[in-house]
């Protein structure tokens, strides 16, 4: 199996995760919907206009993976290339970031919808302390997701870096091992 294809296998995991953090986000709005108070119909459509998106992410993420995956990798020369450490560790870090990417994406529609009802009682300074720290750590949870997916490369490096004992098989090699 190759790093694509592992990458890959992953991204379609990730896609069936979402899809299935998506309905049951879906489920939650519905119910807030079938309370018998009035509807905020902007906050309704904002909602549907978010599951529209997240369904359509996993719809792409589902059909191309290896496109995905040639995307966040570098090219490799044969079929099937053994992995070696270097590749090990990239396809690492890509595949914990998407982990951490379907938590903080999950977490960001839900506060996406609140923030938008919240609008209407007096937005971000009509929130408490909790619900500000809750968003705030959804917005840095995304920024390390997309940083270790798209800086698998460079955070391997830099870990390289930091252990320069490590036998290297990549044809390049970090600054400073040797």
């Amino acid at each position: 199996m190759s790093k694509h294809q592992i990458i890959a296998l992953g991204i379609r995991l990730f896609a069936i995760f979402l899809f299935v953090l998506s309905i049951d986000n879906l489920m939650t709005l519905l119910a807030w919907l079938g309370r018998d108070e009035a509807i905020n119909v902007s906050a309704a459509i904002y909602s549907a206009i978010f599951a529209t998106i997240v369904f359509l992410v996993c719809v792409l993420l589902w059909f191309f993976p290896m496109t995905i995956a040639g995307k966040l990798l570098p090219a490799e020369q044969g079929n099937a290339v053994p992995v070696g450490l270097e590749g090990i560790a990239i396809i690492g870090f890509v595949l914990l970031g998407l982990w951490v990417l379907t938590n903080a994406i999950s977490d960001a529609v839900y506060w996406g919808v609140m923030m938008r009802v919240a609008s209407s009682y007096g937005g971000w300074q009509g929130l408490d302390v909790g619900t500000r720290a809750s968003i705030i750590a959804t917005g840095v949870e995304i920024l390390i997701g997309l940083w270790l997916v798209l800086g698998a490369r460079g955070l391997r490096r830099a870990i390289w870096r930091a252990f320069p004992d490590v036998e290297s098989t990549d044809t390049k090699k970090p600054p400073g091992s040797g």
